[in-house]
């Protein structure tokens, strides 16, 4: 592995193989989006049947219907949906459409969370709790920092004090539920509750970042925690590991866009 990274020519399953044609596990799965391992046949057919009739048209296609009858099926949060073409994507639109319906210019989100290369998910506090931010990228637009509001995953209080303090100009709380950008950190019992009570109680919205939590559930981990947000994200997973995304929610809110 060193000093080159290993190249990889194909995968099989749970297994790629690298130029020198060694058969490794692979632990990684386009970062989990690949559920059903590389090349899965049915994934494969799909695409070769998608190609052979043309892949971009501008223009609604029933496979979009038929994915988002889907989706809202199995995720009762997606009153109204929309999609786009990468997670990243996904969750900028949700931001805005949060600032859009809310009128207000602030988002909080959690350290340690990854929620795609958007400026306003490259903030980090400095430590041990702020309040000073720095961005964790070069290349930030300072204005951005004035934006942002950095909380701790699973300290209700902490970010019920934050929250609260800044009421009047918060749009929305983003939150990975699974905080998996932090090594997989599960919630514990009432966290996601109480950030429901407190986005409710200010006015300002929930988005459950599921871009890679969806995984954890049919219903993804909004299902799993029984915690309803007001705008959901996901990506590649939906996609068969593919490039592709959602975001959606109450139909009040989406009816913004």
């Amino acid at each position: 592995m060193r000093p080159f990274p290993i190249y990889v020519e194909r995968g099989e399953g749970v297994y790629f193989y690298d130029l020198d044609g060694h058969r490794l596990l692979d632990f990684v799965n386009n970062n989990t989006a690949l559920i059903l391992g590389h090349a899965h046949p049915a994934i494969v057919e799909a695409l070769q049947d998608r190609v052979a009739k043309g892949t971009a048209f501008s223009r609604p296609t029933p496979l979009e219907v038929e994915m988002a009858e889907l989706l809202r099926e199995r995720v009762p949060s997606l009153e109204r949906l929309r999609f786009c073409s990468s997670g990243t994507e996904a969750v900028l639109n949700a931001l805005r459409v949060a600032r859009a319906f809310t009128g207000r210019r602030k988002i909080a989100r959690f350290e340690g969370a990854y929620h795609g290369v958007g400026e306003y998910a490259l903030v980090s506090y400095v430590p041990p709790l702020g309040p000073d931010l720095v961005p964790s990228t070069a290349g930030l637009s300072p204005a951005v920092l004035e934006e942002v509001l950095v909380l701790p995953f699973n300290d209700a209080d902490a970010c019920a004090e934050i929250i609260n303090e800044n009421a009047d100009d918060l749009a929305a709380v983003i939150v990975d539920p699974l905080a998996t950008g932090a090594g997989t950190c599960l919630p514990v019992e009432g966290f996601l509750s109480r950030l429901r009570e407190l986005t409710t109680q200010i006015g300002a919205l929930l988005i459950f970042d599921e871009i890679i939590s969806f995984r954890a559930s049919p219903g993804g981990a909004q299902e799993l925690y029984g915690v309803r947000p007001d705008l959901t994200c996901m990506a590649k997973v939906i996609a068969g590991g593919t490039a592709g995304a959602v975001f959606g929610g109450r139909a009040d809110v989406m009816g913004t866009v």
